[in-house]
């Protein structure tokens, strides 16, 4: 019976910390397997992970062990040492490493190392014990395909701590940047994590770098929702008007951030008529992704021009047309005396939009 083969199948269940102590040491009958044999052939990792913090024989983790980086554990091209750096199994990955069957330069799938899977998850003390081996941060810190480094990721998770460490310890450059040129504020930006904003303004990072041709961390602020970042950005001296012609109003209203395009407009004093680079202005942005609350606040309170047109003389109304946006058109069509009427560049009303687009 499957019990006779496997008398440790209790390992495979939830056990106490005092069960665990007692095996340690133990062989089956059978086949001779210690519990930390039986734990990596069912990569069972987490609980490989407890018995070496027990005290277990990582030289019992034979196929780990004899596989090394050869071994793929995921679709993301991981092998075991990115699992534990993501997972925070400190034992596990010393004992790959001593036993050099991993190493911290194998990336994944994105080109991302041991390092940075630990920074992203906060993993603080894979990350220290990473550093203090000098293969970690060969010739500079390791980049992943994007060109970030680990403390891109762990500003973009919030992992404050991490980032810290990488400041602290390390003398990272505040405003180290990926491929696209940004940097790790614009990461804690984008995704919202005020605390590591700030600590990254304090350690000098510049709140009105430029990434992605035109975007700084106010505008990705802005485009992703997060109102708490983007009051700090803009009360820490931020340039509204850094990007001229494609303001972070423009993004707001693209994404329908409705209390950050109130922000904008009632506390900052920003024209709600602002034009980008084509002309668009916030209201032309709102209705082609139809959204709605944000249209009728800016039609309705703030008085927007609904008959605004754009470098293709578009108003609002064609564009929401040619988005197929029914609640938008329809409320622009009742707002906008003569809007449904007016033509552009190359002639077409909005009904003509709409039309050619439900026949497309």
């Amino acid at each position: 019976p499957r019990s006779t083969l496997f008398p440790y199948t209790t390992l495979f269940r939830s056990v106490s910390a005092s069960e665990l102590s007692s095996l340690i040491g133990t062989k089956d009958s059978v086949f001779g397997w210690s519990p930390l044999t039986y734990a990596d052939y069912r990569q069972l990792w987490g609980l490989a992970e407890l018995l070496l913090q027990k005290g277990g024989n990582g030289k019992d983790m034979h196929r780990a062990l004899d596989t090394g980086k050869d071994r793929i554990v995921s679709d993301r091209q991981e092998n075991l040492l990115h699992i534990c750096a993501k997972e925070g199994y400190l034992e596990l990955a010393k004992l790959l490493l001593q036993e050099k069957v991993a190493s911290l330069t194998d990336k994944e799938k994105d080109g991302k190392a041991a390092l940075h899977l630990a920074a992203q998850e906060g993993r603080l003390k894979l990350v220290t014990h990473f550093v203090a081996l000098e293969e970690a941060i060969p010739q500079g810190h390791p980049r992943d395909t994007k060109g970030r480094l680990p403390v891109h990721l762990a500003a973009e998770r919030g992992q404050l701590e991490v980032v810290t460490y990488f400041f602290e310890t390390l003398n990272v450059d505040p405003n180290a940047e990926d491929d696209k040129g940004a940097s790790p504020l614009h990461y804690a930006a984008g995704s919202g994590h005020l605390e590591v904003v700030r600590y990254l303004r304090e350690k000098g990072a510049k709140l009105d770098k430029i990434a992605y041709s035109k975007l700084t961390p106010l505008h990705l602020a802005a485009a992703s929702g997060h109102l708490d970042v983007v009051v700090d950005c803009v009360e820490s001296g931020a340039d509204f008007y850094v990007v001229d012609d494609d303001t972070p109003l423009h993004w707001a209203a693209l994404s329908g951030r409705l209390e950050i395009a109130k922000y904008f407009i009632d506390h900052c004093n920003i024209s709600c008529d602002i034009r980008e680079y084509d002309g668009s202005t916030p209201l032309h942005l709102a209705a082609t992704n139809n959204h709605l609350q944000l249209v009728e606040y800016l039609v309705d309170i703030k008085h927007a021009n609904c008959l605004a047109q754009d470098n293709d003389d578009r108003v609002p109304l064609h564009k929401a047309a040619q988005s197929g946006k029914l609640e938008a058109s329809d409320f622009l069509c009742r707002r906008t005396a003569g809007g449904s009427l007016m033509r552009d560049k190359k002639g077409n009303t909005p009904l003509l939009l709409e039309i050619g687009r439900a026949h497309v």
